[in-house]
């Protein structure tokens, strides 16, 4: 995939080309912090709008785009909906020699509920 990046003052504009067709682009993660990184899912807005939020000065900020082909996310509207949680990994640095590793299952991503909601409108 390819960005472009155009930085100015207070403002980052990042436009993303998309490598194939059939790779939709649905969200990014932000994250912020100087020792661990909060990590939160953005959703894309739709129709153009921009998106602005507020969030906590930090002298470091992480921008990570995941695009997911469409064909991988399949529905399954038949009893238990099963997707396989991923996990989430998030690396805080400690000292300039040493980081901190977390991993869990617990937080949601946006696919469970989008394929949930699909199903309860199916029927």
């Amino acid at each position: 995939m390819k960005v472009k990046i155009n930085a100015t003052g207070d403002t980052i504009v990042l436009k993303f080309v998309r490598p194939s067709p059939d790779v939709k682009l649905e969200g990014y993660i932000l994250g912020y912090g100087s020792s661990m990184f909060s990590k939160q899912f953005i959703q894309l807005p739709e129709d153009g709008q921009p998106y602005e939020t507020e969030i906590d000065a930090e002298p470091k900020y992480l921008i990570a785009v995941q695009p997911i082909p469409t064909n991988d996310v399949k529905k399954q509207c038949r009893g238990k909906v099963n997707l396989e949680k991923p996990l989430h990994l998030i690396i805080g640095t400690v000292t300039p020699t040493s980081v901190l590793l977390s991993w869990g299952t617990l937080l949601k991503t946006p696919y469970e509920e989008s394929v949930m909601s699909d199903c309860l409108e199916d029927g």
